[in-house]
C-alpha cells in the first residue's frame, strides 16, 4: 500500500482518445468532460492566443492543420531516425525536426512566435487535461494517477511518459500495460488456476497480446502490433476512397487540400461508426471543394470490400503472436476485445472465427475499458476497497537504483536500469584499458549517478588470467543476474580464451528504504549537468590518449615511413603530450581538445610532406580513429583514468614545489593570491556591468514586445475583418458559379438515375413544404375570417345601439312639437276679439307648415 495525499485515478492516455476513471464505492466511475462525453480526443491546437485540448483542438485540424498537434504516442520516447518517426512525418501536417541528440521536436506558430515542443510536453498537456476533467467532476484535488501504455513500450517510452505526468503535476504511482489493464477491468485475475489471455486492443492503432495469469500475477508471453493499421488506417482507406470519387465525379483532387481533407476526414469518421450499427451510412458535406456540396453513400458490405486486407492483416498479426508464445488457438481461454474499432462487425466476426466460434469478452465499453483496469489498480495501490472482494495482485519486485559496473575514468557503466521487475538478468561486454593486461577490477556499484564517486560500491573483484593482448582485444562478458530476494550474482567470461568466474552478494547484505533510495536518485538529478560536463572533458581525454596510442603503435609496427629527422620531431612531440597529460590531469575540455588538434595537425603535415599515399591509404584515419566502443575495465590495483592522473599529477606538483627555495614559494603563494583577489574582483565587476545590461535589456525588450504586440493585435483586427469580407465575397461567388455550373450541366448532361432520385427527392421535399406553406396560409386565413366576424358582430351591435337612441331622440322631439301645438291652439280661443294686425304664421317644432 501506498500514502498519497488527495485522489488517484487511472487514465488511459490513447493516440485518438484518452480516458479517466475513479475507484468510487466499490466500483469505477468513468469521468465525463465538459461536453459530457467518457473520452477526450488526444489533440492539442496552438493558435495566436491559447493552446486548445481535446474536442475543441480537434475542430481546430481542418482550419489551422500545422498548428494541430495530435498521435503523440506515436513520437513519445523515441529517436527522430525511427522508422515510425519517419514514417508518420509523411502523413502529419504539423512539422517535426531533430535536436542535437536527434530527438524529436514538434514546432508551431504560437502566440505569435515559433515555438518547440518535444513529444513529452505535448502528452503532459493531454494529462493535465485529463487531470482537469477528473477535478472537475470530483470537485477534489488529483495528485497522483496509475497511466496505460502499449504493452510494445520500452524502457525509455515509459521513462517519457512518467516525465509527462510529473510536468503534468501528477505522482505517476505506476505504469501499466494496456492489455494488463483490460484483464484487471474484466476481473480475470479473480479466476482460479493459470490462464492464457489473448488482448486484442484496436483503437487507433492495434496491439495484441498474449498474457499469462495464474493468482493476479501477469506476465505479458507475447506482443505485436502495427502503428498504421487500426481506426487511424480504415479512416485513411474510406478518405482515400471519397477522394477517388470526388476526382471521378467532379474532376477535382483534394489530396493537397488539407482543409477539405480534414473536413472529409470527420465525415468519414461519423460514416464508419455509423456503419457499425447500419447497413448504409452517407457522407453529406456542404461546399466541401469550389463551392461544391458533397453527397455519398457507403453501404457495409462496400466497406468490408475496401478494408478487406486490413482486416486480413489483424488476423495474421494474432496468429503472430500465438507462435511467438508457442501456444495453440484451443490453450487460449479467453479474448478481450479492447479499443473502439472493436465495435465494427467484420473485425469482431473475424476474430470469433479466428478462435472457432468462442466467445469474446466485450461487455465493458471498449473506449473505457483500459482506464477501468487502471483505476482498479490505482485503488489497489493505495488501498481505496472498503469490500472484502478485493482483487488480487502481485505486486512484481522491482530493482531499486540502477546496477552497473565501473569502467576507465570512474565512470558508471549502467547494466540494469532502476524499476526493472525481478528476477532479472542483464550481460555488458568489456574489454582492458591497457596493452598486456592480465588482471581487471570488476567494481558493482549501485546508483543514479554517471559517475561511481558518487554511488554506492556493493562489491569489489578481482579477476586474474587473461590471456596477454593488446587493450580493447579481450572481451569480456560480465552478466548481473538478480533474484526475486535481490540476491546478486555477478558472472564474466572472456570470450575468445573461455576462462570465466563467478562471485554472489546475499540479497540480505543491503537494505534498502525510501529514504535511501529517494537520496540516491536526487543525487543523480542534483548532479546530473556536472557529470556530463566531467563525460565529456573524459571523452576528450579519451581521443587525446587514442590519437597517442594508435600513433605509437603505428611507429612501432612500421606502418610510416619518415626520415631520421621528422620521426624524431614526431617522438619528441608525443613525448611532450604524454608528459602534459601527466601533470595537467584537471586540463579542462578546451585545452585537451586543443592539445589533440596540434598534434593531429603536426602528424598530418608530417606524412602529407613525407608521402602523399600515406594519407590517402588511411594511415591517418587508423591514427585517429577512438579506439575501443566498449566499456575498459581497468587493471588490478588502482581504478586508473583521470583520477590516477590526477593524484600523480598533484603529487609531482607537490614534490617540485617542496625542492623551491623557501622565499621564491613565498613569491609565487603571493602572487597567485594577488591574482586570485584581481579575478575575484574582476569577475564581480563583470557580473554587475552584465546584470545591469541584462536588465537594460529585458525593459527594452518587454517594451518592444508590447509594442509589437499591439501592433499585431490592430493588424490582426484588421486583416480579420478584410477576410471576413473577402470571406463573404468568395462564397458569393461560389454560390453564382455553382448555379452556374449546375445550369449549365442540367442543359448540357444527360441526368443519371442518381440524379432522377435526387429530383424526385427534391420534388417532394418541395411538396411537402408547400403543402406545409398551404396548410399555414389557409389557417391564418380561418384566422383573419374570424377576426373579421368578431368585428362586423361588434359593429352591427354599436348600429343597432345608435339606432335605438336616434329613435328615442325623435320620438322625444315629436311629443315635444304636439304639446307646443296644443297650447298655440289653446291662447288662439282666449282671444276673442278680431285684430287688425296682420295674420301670423306659426311654424311648428317639427319643421311642418301651418295653413
Amino acid at each position: 500500500m501506498v500514502k498519497v495525499d488527495g485522489l488517484t485515478v487511472g487514465i488511459d492516455l490513447g493516440t485518438t482518445f484518452s480516458c479517466v476513471g475513479l475507484w468510487q464505492d466499490d466500483q469505477v466511475k468513468i469521468l465525463t468532460n465538459d461536453l459530457d462525453s467518457h473520452t477526450t480526443s488526444s489533440f492539442v491546437a496552438f493558435t495566436d492566443s491559447e493552446y486548445l485540448v481535446g474536442d475543441a483542438a480537434k475542430s481546430h485540424r481542418a482550419m489551422n492543420p500545422a498548428n494541430t498537434v495530435f498521435d503523440v504516442k506515436r513520437l513519445i520516447g523515441r529517436k527522430f531516425s525511427d522508422p515510425a518517426v519517419q514514417e508518420g512525418i509523411k502523413h502529419w501536417p504539423f512539422k517535426v525536426v531533430p535536436d542535437a541528440d536527434d530527438n524529436p521536436q514538434i514546432v508551431v506558430d504560437f502566440k505569435g512566435e515559433t515555438k518547440t515542443f518535444t513529444p513529452e510536453d505535448i502528452a503532459s498537456i493531454i494529462l493535465a487535461k485529463m487531470k482537469e476533467v477528473a477535478e472537475a467532476s470530483l470537485g477534489s484535488e488529483v495528485k497522483s494517477a496509475v497511466i496505460t501504455v502499449p504493452a510494445s513500450f520500452d524502457d525509455s517510452q515509459r521513462q517519457a511518459i512518467k516525465s509527462a505526468g510529473a510536468l503534468a503535476g501528477l505522482n505517476v504511482l505506476r505504469v501499466i500495460n494496456e492489455p494488463t489493464a483490460a484483464c484487471i477491468a474484466y476481473g480475470l485475475d479473480k479466476k482460479p488456476g493459470e490462464r492464457y489471455l489473448l488482448v486484442f486492443d484496436c483503437g487507433g492503432t492495434l496491439d495484441v497480446s498474449m498474457i499469462w495469469i495464474e493468482e493476479g500475477i501477469y506476465e505479458v508471453m507475447a506482443t505485436g502490433g502495427d502503428l498504421h493499421l487500426g481506426g487511424d488506417a480504415i479512416d485513411d482507406r474510406l478518405v482515400d476512397h471519397f477522394v477517388a470519387e470526388i476526382k471521378d465525379k467532379y474532376g477535382i483532387n483534394i489530396s493537397e487540400d488539407f482543409y477539405a481533407l480534414n473536413r472529409l476526414r470527420t465525415a468519414c469518421e461519423r460514416a464508419k461508426h455509423a456503419l457499425s450499427i447500419a447497413t448504409e451510412a452517407s457522407i453529406e458535406i456542404d461546399s466541401l471543394v469550389d463551392g461544391i456540396d458533397f453527397r455519398s453513400t457507403i453501404t457495409r458490405a462496400h466497406f468490408e470490400d475496401l478494408c478487406s486486407d486490413l482486416f486480413l492483416k489483424m488476423i495474421e498479426m494474432m496468429e503472430k503472436v500465438l507462435g511467438d508464445s508457442k501456444l495453440s488457438k484451443s490453450q487460449v481461454d479467453e479474448v478481450v476485445m479492447v479499443g473502439g474499432s472493436t465495435r465494427i462487425p467484420k473485425v469482431q466476426q473475424l476474430v470469433t472465427e479466428f478462435f472457432d466460434g468462442k466467445e469474446l469478452l466485450a461487455s465493458i465499453n471498449p473506449d473505457e475499458a483500459v482506464a477501468t483496469g487502471a483505476a482498479i489498480q490505482a485503488a489497489a495501490i493505495v488501498d481505496w476497497y472498503s469490500s472484502e472482494d478485493k482483487p488480487i495482485f502481485c505486486c512484481m519486485p522491482l530493482t531499486y537504483l540502477s546496477l552497473g559496473f565501473e569502467s576507465k575514468g570512474g565512470v558508471m557503466s549502467t547494466v540494469i536500469p532502476r524499476n526493472r521487475y525481478l528476477p532479472t538478468r542483464k550481460t555488458m561486454l568489456f574489454s582492458t584499458s591497457i596493452d598486456n593486461q592480465t588482471d581487471v577490477l570488476i567494481q558493482l556499484y549501485e546508483g543514479q549517478r554517471s559517475l561511481t564517486h558518487g554511488n554506492n560500491l556493493l562489491g569489489s573483484f578481482a579477476w586474474n588470467g587473461i590471456p596477454s593482448m593488446p587493450r580493447g582485444k579481450p572481451e569480456i562478458a560480465v552478466t548481473i543476474d538478480v533474484d526475486a530476494d535481490y540476491n546478486i550474482t555477478v558472472s564474466a567470461v572472456e570470450i575468445l580464451s573461455g576462462i570465466a568466474e563467478k562471485w554472489i552478494l546475499p540479497g540480505d547484505n543491503h537494505h534498502y528504504d525510501d529514504e535511501y533510495c529517494s537520496g540516491m536518485i536526487e543525487g543523480g538529478e542534483r548532479h546530473q549537468f556536472d557529470d556530463e560536463d566531467y563525460m565529456q572533458r573524459l571523452a576528450a581525454w579519451g581521443r587525446l590518449e587514442s590519437f597517442v596510442y594508435n600513433l605509437q603503435r603505428a611507429f612501432s609496427e612500421d606502418e610510416i615511413s619518415l626520415d631520421t629527422v621528422e620521426r624524431k620531431m614526431l617522438e619528441d612531440k608525443v613525448s611532450h603530450v604524454e608528459a602534459w597529460q601527466h601533470h595537467h590531469g584537471s586540463a579542462s575540455r578546451d585545452e585537451i581538445e586543443a592539445k589533440l588538434q596540434e598534434l593531429k595537425t603536426m602528424v598530418y603535415v608530417a606524412l602529407d610532406s613525407a608521402d602523399t599515399s600515406l594519407i590517402s591509404g588511411g594511415i591517418f584515419d587508423s591514427i585517429q580513429c577512438e579506439g575501443p566502443k566498449v566499456p575498459l575495465l581497468p587493471p588490478r590495483g588502482g581504478v586508473g583514468g583521470l583520477k590516477k592522473k590526477a593524484k600523480a599529477a598533484a603529487k609531482a606538483k607537490k614534490a617540485a614545489d617542496k625542492k623551491k627555495p623557501k622565499a621564491q614559494r613565498k613569491r609565487e603563494a603571493a602572487a597567485a593570491r594577488a591574482k586570485k583577489a584581481a579575478d575575484k574582483k574582476k569577475k564581480a565587476e563583470d557580473k554587475k556591468k552584465a546584470d545591469a545590461a541584462a536588465k537594460a535589456k529585458k525593459t527594452a525588450d518587454q517594451k518592444k514586445a508590447k509594442a509589437a504586440r499591439n501592433a499585431k493585435a490592430a493588424a490582426d483586427k484588421k486583416k480579420a475583418a478584410a477576410a471576413k469580407k473577402a470571406k463573404e465575397a468568395n462564397r458569393k461567388y461560389a454560390r453564382d458559379v455553382k448555379r452556374a455550373k449546375k445550369s449549365a450541366a442540367n442543359k448540357n448532361k444527360p441526368k443519371s438515375k442518381k440524379q432522377l432520385r435526387a429530383e424526385r427527392r427534391t420534388a417532394r421535399r418541395k411538396a411537402r413544404a408547400a403543402k406545409k406553406a398551404a396548410k399555414k396560409r389557409a389557417l391564418a386565413a380561418r384566422k383573419a375570417a374570424r377576426a373579421a366576424k368578431r368585428a362586423a358582430k361588434k359593429h352591427a351591435r354599436a348600429a343597432k345601439k345608435a339606432k335605438r337612441a336616434n329613435a328615442k331622440k325623435s320620438k322625444t322631439n315629436a311629443k315635444k312639437s304636439k304639446t307646443n301645438a296644443k297650447k298655440s291652439k289653446t291662447d288662439a280661443k282666449k282671444d276673442d276679439k278680431p285684430t287688425t294686425t296682420a295674420p301670423v304664421t306659426t311654424k311648428p317644432a317639427n319643421g311642418t307648415k301651418l295653413l
